[in-house]
């Protein structure tokens, strides 16, 4: 199985995945290696809107729709919230199931992960699907960036 991530705004970019079912080796082995130019090896430290701390790594849905944004943003940041919403809501029933939305904040100093918690409930955007996240500094941010171009 594949997985890919999805950059909004910025680029696709298809990146090959490992199987999903961790614990039967013989399907792990026959798995595709990631590609050495895979977003998945971008090794920033995020914190979700829970506060809980992953990286890109360990999201592992078939398709992960990826856009950064700023969450004090009042113009054009609420439209890319929405636009994220409309593209998973428009996907047939059983690839909506499937996918899963990241979406990262450009601004580190200022979204909180509980601020990032209000920001998901507002948009109505549960975790179960939209999973809103933050890094650490600045300059993990622009290295994010960056990576998506």
């Amino acid at each position: 199985m594949r997985n890919a991530i999805f950059i909004l705004f910025f680029a696709a970019i298809p990146v090959a995945g490992w199987a999903h079912d961790h614990h039967d080796m013989e399907q792990m082995e026959s798995a595709p290696a990631i590609p050495s130019d895979s977003l998945h090896h971008l090794d920033v430290p995020l914190t979700d809107q829970h506060g809980k701390t992953f990286r890109l790594a360990d999201e592992h849905a078939p398709a992960t729709l990826l856009t950064m944004f700023y969450g004090d943003c009042q113009i054009a940041c609420p439209i890319i919230l929405e636009s994220v919403k409309r593209t998973i809501d428009a996907l047939p029933a059983a690839q909506r199931n499937q996918a899963r939305a990241l979406l990262i904040s450009l601004n580190p100093g200022i979204d909180t992960p509980a601020k990032l918690d209000q920001l998901a409930k507002s948009h109505g955007m549960p975790m179960s699907r939209y999973r809103f996240a933050v890094a650490r500094n600045d300059e993990q941010t622009r290295q994010l960036a960056a990576a998506l171009g």
